[in-house]
Order: structure tokens, then C-alpha cells, then sequence
């Protein structure tokens, strides 16, 4: 008996004076029995505002559903450790709680003995973290400096984030300033007489928590702007050669806390890393100028070996389009023979068939459109682009009667080119633009000059109002049977603007393209003469 009361009182004294906060409730209906004296850091209850009460009524437990699956998992397994949940607390609010407990007896009654701890701050974190990640995920350079600059500013509520780069020893140039909740131009400072110089001097953070105009009396921004408490923390290569700097200011002395230092510490590692992938794609940009000389010495070679693969391209679309006749051909004849012995699985695969052939039929066309003005002789005279255009867009409009089209055409507009190629290069681009404005109530399409260069050439475009394109990825444009819109959408094989810059780097020109979805097209380019008078 002696040795029985000994234990209990140890339990007693443990139970009562452990920090943490730990209850006796009863297996049967929950009910509050034994409450030690530690601060109620979840609820924030007195233990005789929760004794006598059920753990549902309390709000320990949201619904006796909840509490059923917890009593659940604690019969099974004996005991629960890291349960995840939350509580309600005394002013309504509800609490992120990790919870411990144990079945134990008292008295011969199953009772359990229970931990709660509050993880608020912890969820806080994992959720502000999870969120930075989300909000940089996507973006890369300057536009994801300024997406960390402002959610660790957010995240540690400072007046001033700034990333910067170290372009010599004593010189940092800023990436990103985020000065009270706004962005801020960036500039290149002087470290010397400032916190970011001894920053940059040493491996771990370095922190001044408050005076910070008398420990850097000669930082005239800081004294201007009456910061009083810095953080910083030094960016290095993998050789730890400081290469940049992440620090943050506040106006009132810093209250310095492990979670603090510890978001400081995730946000710099994470700015250290786009960094040292900066400066290394610089270095590759570097490396790739200088590849240019090689590139155009080898030009005339590529030239050649282009026109030889014109050449077997053509030859090759050429002799494919007899046999495709013949399939098309025998194709129909068959479905012809059968007439009504065919049920629908079989004239819907006869169908196919014959869509596959029209279709291969296209693109071997397109393919020899594209080859023959790779090799047509090339014969510059006067050009009255205007005038073509009219032409081409009444012969267009004429197939679809009912559209109701606006053509803005520039008078006048004449060009030094090759008149059968420009016509190749003008019906495509129309074409195109009349397609993919279609579905506009009315068509707006516009043919004109933009200012001409310092070389005097001049660049014309054509404008539509139609779907447009997103420009991330305008360079799949010209290359052949890459294209933007899905078959079922609007119709076509991918050559058509392949041509069209295929004819116009033959003239000596430059072709481009701008566009965003919802607000139409505008294909400009050069044939690369002078304006003719």
C-alpha cells in the first residue's frame, strides 16, 4: 500500500507541475475529470470552467463524430501520438492543436490522459511557406526577386526587403526593393559604412536588433529613413565568395525570435539559389555570343545543304502524290461498289480513310507550295502592294458573301520584290487573318506601313481583330506544321506562315509577329529593299 500511495503521489506531482497542458477525461462520455495547473495554451480555459463538462461540450471536440473517430483509433492502437485536429476556443475561435494521449485506469474506470499543444504558429508557417513557394514557382529573374522581396516582407512585417547582387567587393546592385507593402526603382550602393558590409564579412546572419543609427552613424539612408533594427544574410557561390545580399530593416526596434531568423534564413537560401542560376545563365549568354563568328562562317554551308533538302523535299512530295491518287482513288471506287451493303461502322471507316488521304493531300501540296519558292528564281521589280492586297481580299471575300469585313488598306504601298512570291506571301498572311477573325461579329483587317528604319527599308503588316495567340509561343509560328490552334478550331497544315517567312528572308527581309488571346494579330515585315519611288 505504502509503495501504491508513493506512486500515485509521484503521478500527482507530475501531473500537477508539467508545463505542458494535461487532462484525465473519461473513456465513457468524455467527461473533464483532473486538469493540472499549466496555462491552457489552446482553449484558454480555467480548469473550473472545463471540470464537469464533456470534452464536446468544452470544444475540445468540434462534433462527437470527431471524438468517436479519435476514441476509435485509441481503442485500436492503445495509444495516439501527433494527432492532428482542432479545438474551439473560449472566444470562438478555432485552434490548430497536435494532441498525445493514453488510456489509463482509475479507480477500475478506463479513463484517458491526454497533451494538447498549440501549433498555430507552426501551421502559420507551413502555410506562408507553402504559399511563397506557389508564388515563385512560376516566374525567374527580376520578376521573381520582387515576388520574394514582397512575401517576405509580408511573412516577417518589415518596412524594407531588398535583394541585391554583389558587382565588385564593395558594391551591391539591387534586384528587388519592396519598401513599405510597394515596390521601389532599383540602384547600386556603397556597402561601406553600412550594416551590409559586415553582412557580406561573415557566414551566419548578422542582426541588430535596435540602435542601429548609432552603430552606422555614417549610413546616411538608414539615418534618413529612421530605421532602427536590421537583419541581413550574405548570398554565396558554391566556393563562398559572397556573389549577393538579402536583408530587411524595421522602424522599431526587433523583437528577435527563432522563427524569425528561421523564415530569414528559407527566403535567403531560396534567393541564393535563382542567384547562382542567374549569374550562370549570364555566363552561358556569354558563351553563346561568342559561337556567332563560327555560326556565320557556316552560313553559306547551311545555305547549301537548305537548298539541296528543298530540293528532295520537292522531289519527294512530287512522286508521293501519285500513289496517294491511287488510294484515294480505288478508296472511292470500293465504297462505290459496296453502296448499300456497307453498315455505318464500315462507311464511317471509309470515311477516314478518305479524310486521311484529302488531308495527307494538303500537306504534301503545302509541302511542295513551300519547296517551290525555295527554289523559284527570285525577280525584283516594282510592286504595287496595295493593289495586290485589294485583289487578293476581293477574291477571298467573294467565297463568303455573307461576312461583314472591313478592309483598311494604305494607299500607295509599293515594294522592290518578286511579284509571284509576294502574292504567295500576301495570301497567306490574309488568309490567316481571315480565318482566325471569323467568329468576330465584324471583321476589321488592316494593311499598312510602320515608320521606316534608319536603313530605309520599309516594314508593312497586316492587322486582324480576331482570336489572336499567346506570344509565349509566337516562336513555334513560322516553323512548318507547328501550330497554335487545335484542327477542330480553325482548319489548316502548319505551312502557311512557314512559307511566308521562307519568301521573305529570300528577299533579304525580317518577318514578326505580335498578338495576345481576344485581341487579334499583327504579322509585320521587310522585303529588304529601299523604298522604290
Amino acid at each position: 500500500m505504502e509503495r501504491l500511495r508513493r506512486s500515485e503521489e509521484r503521478f500527482s506531482k507530475a501531473f500537477n507541475f508539467s508545463p505542458l497542458n494535461l487532462t484525465i477525461t473519461r473513456l465513457a462520455d468524455g467527461s473533464f475529470l483532473e486538469i493540472n495547473k499549466a496555462q491552457d495554451r489552446v482553449q484558454g480555459m480555467r480548469p473550473d470552467e472545463m471540470i464537469g463538462k464533456t470534452t464536446v461540450e468544452a470544444g475540445a471536440w468540434l462534433t462527437p463524430a470527431d471524438r468517436e473517430q479519435f476514441v476509435a483509433q485509441l481503442l485500436r492502437d492503445g495509444r495516439i501520438d501527433n494527432y492532428d485536429t482542432r479545438m474551439r476556443h473560449k472566444d470562438g475561435s478555432l485552434v490548430a492543436t497536435r494532441l498525445w494521449a493514453e488510456l489509463i485506469e482509475i479507480d477500475g474506470e478506463t479513463c484517458i490522459l491526454s497533451c494538447t499543444v498549440n501549433i498555430s504558429a507552426e501551421k502559420r508557417r507551413e502555410s506562408l511557406l507553402l504559399n511563397v513557394a506557389k508564388g515563385v514557382a512560376a516566374e525567374t529573374g527580376e520578376a521573381f526577386f520582387t515576388a520574394l522581396t514582397r512575401h517576405l516582407s509580408e511573412a516577417i512585417e518589415c518596412d524594407l526587403v531588398v535583394i541585391g547582387e554583389c558587382t565588385d567587393p564593395d558594391v551591391v546592385q539591387v534586384l528587388s526593393i519592396w519598401k513599405d507593402a510597394v515596390p521601389m526603382p532599383t540602384f547600386s550602393f556603397d556597402t561601406l559604412n553600412t550594416p551590409c558590409a559586415q553582412t557580406l564579412r561573415q557566414k551566419e546572419a548578422f542582426v541588430c536588433a535596435q540602435g542601429l543609427p548609432q552603430g552606422f552613424p555614417n549610413a546616411r539612408g538608414i539615418n534618413r529613413e529612421g530605421f532602427q533594427a536590421y537583419l541581413g544574410q550574405a548570398l554565396r557561390d558554391a566556393d563562398g565568395t559572397p556573389i549577393g545580399i538579402l536583408f530587411a530593416m524595421w522602424r522599431t526596434p526587433l523583437a528577435l525570435s527563432e522563427d524569425l531568423q528561421a523564415l530569414v534564413s528559407i527566403f535567403a537560401s531560396r534567393a541564393n539559389a535563382e542567384l547562382v542560376r542567374l549569374q550562370r545563365d549570364r555566363e552561358i549568354q556569354r558563351l553563346t555570343e561568342t559561337l556567332e563568328l563560327r555560326v556565320r562562317e557556316r552560313t553559306a554551308e547551311l545555305q547549301k545543304l537548305n537548298a539541296e533538302l528543298d530540293s528532295f523535299a520537292y522531289t519527294v512530295s512530287h512522286d508521293l502524290k501519285s500513289p496517294l491518287r491511287s488510294i484515294d482513288g480505288f478508296t472511292r471506287l470500293i465504297e462505290e461498289q459496296m453502296g448499300d451493303r456497307l453498315n455505318a461502322d464500315e462507311r464511317e471507316m471509309f470515311d477516314r480513310v478518305l479524310s486521311s488521304t484529302a488531308r495527307m493531300g494538303s500537306l504534301i501540296s503545302a509541302l511542295l507550295a513551300l519547296a517551290r519558292v525555295s527554289q523559284a528564281p527570285l525577280e525584283r521589280q516594282s510592286v504595287d502592294l496595295s493593289a495586290l492586297v485589294r485583289s487578293i481580299l476581293a477574291e477571298r471575300l467573294v467565297e463568303s458573301p455573307q461576312r461583314a469585313v472591313v478592309c483598311d488598306i494604305t494607299d500607295g504601298l509599293t515594294a522592290q520584290c518578286d511579284p509571284q512570291l509576294a502574292r504567295i506571301a500576301l495570301e497567306n498572311l490574309l488568309g490567316n487573318a481571315l480565318k482566325y477573325s471569323r467568329d468576330q461579329a465584324h471583321t476589321v483587317i488592316e494593311f499598312g506601313r510602320v515608320q521606316t528604319g534608319d536603313d530605309g527599308t520599309p516594314r508593312f503588316f497586316v492587322r486582324d481583330n480576331g482570336v489572336g495567340f499567346n506570344m509565349a509561343y509566337a516562336a513555334k509560328l513560322f516553323q512548318p506544321f507547328q501550330r497554335l490552334h487545335m484542327a477542330n478550331e480553325f482548319e489548316g497544315t502548319g505551312i502557311g506562315l512557314a512559307t511566308v517567312r521562307r519568301i521573305v528572308e529570300r528577299h533579304g527581309g525580317t518577318i514578326t509577329a505580335c498578338s495576345a488571346p481576344g485581341e487579334g494579330a499583327t504579322f509585320s515585315f521587310t522585303l529588304g529593299d529601299a523604298p522604290s519611288a
